[in-house]
C-alpha cells in the first residue's frame, strides 16, 4: 500500500516511510483498527443490549452522538487541539511513546495542567484529579456518570477554566477527539458555561499513558499523579 500511494504521490519508491508518514497522507493500520474499534463501541453503545455486551467484553460504553454538546464558537475558538502522533501503540511502540512523554515533560515551563479521571468503588461516580508539572493538586472533582468517557472530558474542560495553565495534557483519546470535534458530553458543556471563558488560548495535548512515575530519572511524572 505505501508503494501505491508513493507512486500516486509521484515520489521515489525508496522515500524513507517515516517521512511519507509525516505527510499524513493515508493512516496507519494502527489508526484504522482504532477508529473501527471507536466507531463498534459508539454504535454498541446505542443499546441497552449493546452496551451490556460492552460490560461484558470489560469495556465502557462511549458517548452516542446523539447525547453530545456541539460547543458555540466562542468556546471552541477558546483552545486548539493538537493532532495525535502517529505509531504510539501501547504495545508495539513503547519507546516511541517514552520519548514522546519525555520531550513533553522537558518542555514544561510552569503553565501546564496534567488532567486524568479514576472510577471510585461504586461504579457510578468518578473522581477527576488536575495536577500541575510537579504534580501538584491544582483542582478536583466528584462525578456522578458511569462512562470514563464523560469524568475524562469534564477533566480537561474544568482545566481550560484555567487562565495560568495554558496547555492541557491529557492521556484520553477519547476525549481529546470529542473536544477536536466540537462534539462533547452534556456534563463537559456544562462546566465550560457555568464560568467565564478567559481570553488565553488553551491548548489541549495528549499525552502517554502508564509509563510509571519515572520517565525522567528524578523529575515526578504528573501524569502518573493525577
Amino acid at each position: 500500500m505505501r508503494k501505491s500511494i508513493k507512486q500516486v504521490l509521484g515520489i521515489p519508491i525508496t522515500t524513507n516511510t517515516e517521512a511519507l508518514l509525516k505527510l499524513g497522507v493515508h493512516n496507519t493500520l494502527d489508526e484504522l483498527a482504532e477508529a473501527q474499534r471507536m466507531a463498534q463501541i459508539t454504535r454498541l453503545s446505542g443499546t441497552k443490549a449493546g452496551r451490556d455486551l460492552l460490560s461484558a467484553a470489560g469495556l465502557q460504553p462511549g458517548i452516542n452522538k446523539g447525547e453530545a454538546i456541539q460547543l458555540d464558537n466562542q468556546v471552541r475558538e477558546s483552545f486548539v487541539v493538537y493532532p495525535f502522533p502517529r505509531n504510539m501503540n501501547p504495545q508495539f511502540n513503547k519507546g516511541r511513546r517514552l520519548a514522546r512523554a519525555r520531550a513533553l515533560l522537558k518542555n514544561t515551563m510552569g503553565t501546564e495542567a496534567f488532567v486524568d479521571a479514576a472510577r471510585h468503588e461504586n461504579a457510578n461516580r468518578f473522581s477527576v484529579a488536575i495536577v500541575n508539572h510537579k504534580g501538584d493538586l491544582l483542582s478536583s472533582a466528584s462525578l456522578h456518570t458511569s462512562m470514563a468517557d464523560v469524568a475524562q472530558q469534564v477533566a480537561v474542560a474544568m482545566a481550560l477554566l484555567d487562565p495560568k495553565r495554558t496547555t492541557v495534557y491529557t492521556d484520553s483519546r477519547a476525549a481529546v477527539r470529542a473536544f477536536q470535534s466540537g462534539l462533547v458530553s452534556k456534563e463537559a458543556a456544562r462546566v465550560l458555561k457555568s464560568r467565564f471563558l478567559q481570553d488565553e488560548i488553551h491548548h489541549i495535548v495528549w499525552f502517554p499513558a502508564h509509563l510509571g512515575p519515572d520517565v525522567i530519572p528524578g523529575q515526578p511524572n504528573p501524569n502518573e499523579i493525577a
